[in-house]
C-alpha cells in the first residue's frame, strides 16, 4: 500500500446534514486516481459501517478502518470480527490501523492478527486476553494490521508502523523500526509531490494522505503523486 487516501470523518455541520453523497463520490474517485487504499476514521459515523459501504463502490483498492484501542474504544476482538466481515465482503481487500498508546496498541494489533488466523486463539496480555477465542468464519486472507502510537511499539505485532511529522521524524523512526514497514500519515499540503518525495527519501514505505471529501480534490492529489 504505497499510496493510500484517508477521507475526513463523515460528520454533520451544526444544524445541517452530513455530506454523504460528496463523501461517497470522493471515496469512489480514489480507485481511478491512483490510490491503492482508502481509509476511514472517526469521529462521527462508525468507520467499520462506512467502510462496508465503500466495499460496494470499489473493485480493486483496499478498504481500511482506523480504530482506537483501549477501555473507551472498540475491543480488538470485536474490531477483528468487524474487519473480517469487510474482508469477506471485499473479498480480501480489508485492512486496519490501530491507534493508541505503545503497549495498548501493540497488544490490540496482536489480538487482531491472532484472530485473523484459522482456529481458536489464546493471548494473555496486560490489557487484553483471549482464551480459545474463535473468529468464524475466518477472513479470506489475514488483513494487514498497522499501528500508530507515540513511540515505536515493542515487539513485531504489526505489519507496519504509522508515523506523522516531517522527514526528520520519518528518518528517526526508520532507524528504530528495523524491518517493519513504515507508513507516513497526514496532509501533504500544497506541494504534495515534493513533500511525498522527501518522505520517501527519508525512509517511508508508504503514505496515507488526508484529502478533502470531494472527488475533485482526490483526483487532483492523485495526479500530483502519480
Amino acid at each position: 500500500m504505497r499510496l493510500g487516501l484517508e477521507l475526513p470523518p463523515l460528520v454533520a455541520p451544526p444544524g445541517g446534514r452530513a455530506p454523504v453523497a460528496e463523501w461517497l463520490e470522493a471515496a469512489a474517485a480514489a480507485e481511478g486516481a491512483g490510490f491503492e487504499a482508502v481509509w476511514v476514521a472517526g469521529p462521527g459515523c462508525d468507520p467499520c459501517t462506512l467502510a462496508g459501504a465503500l466495499v460496494a463502490l470499489t473493485q480493486r483498492i483496499r478498504v481500511g478502518v482506523v480504530a482506537g484501542a483501549g477501555p473507551s474504544d472498540r475491543n480488538p476482538s470485536v474490531l477483528a470480527r468487524d474487519v473480517t466481515a469487510l474482508d469477506l465482503l471485499s473479498p480480501g481487500r480489508a485492512a486496519v490501523l490501530v491507534e493508541g498508546g505503545p503497549g495498548v496498541a501493540a497488544e490490540a494489533a496482536e489480538v487482531c492478527r491472532l484472530l485473523f488466523l484459522p482456529g481458536p486463539s489464546a493471548f494473555e496480555g496486560t490489557h487484553f486476553r483471549l482464551v480459545g477465542a474463535p473468529n468464524l468464519p475466518p477472513p479470506t486472507a489475514p488483513p494487514p494490521v498497522l499501528v500508530q502510537s507515540p513511540v515505536v511499539p515493542p515487539g513485531g505485532a504489526a505489519d507496519g508502523w504509522v508515523v506523522t511529522g516531517g522527514p526528520a521524524e520519518v528518518a528517526a523512526w526508520r532507524a528504530r523500526a528495523e524491518g517493519t514497514a513504515l507508513v507516513w500519515r497526514g496532509d501533504l499540503g500544497a506541494d504534495a509531490a515534493r513533500r511525498a518525495d522527501a518522505l520517501f527519501a527519508a525512509g517511508a514505505d508508504g503514505l496515507i494522505v488526508t484529502v478533502a471529501a470531494s472527488a475533485e480534490a482526490v483526483v487532483a492529489v492523485g495526479r500530483q503523486l502519480g
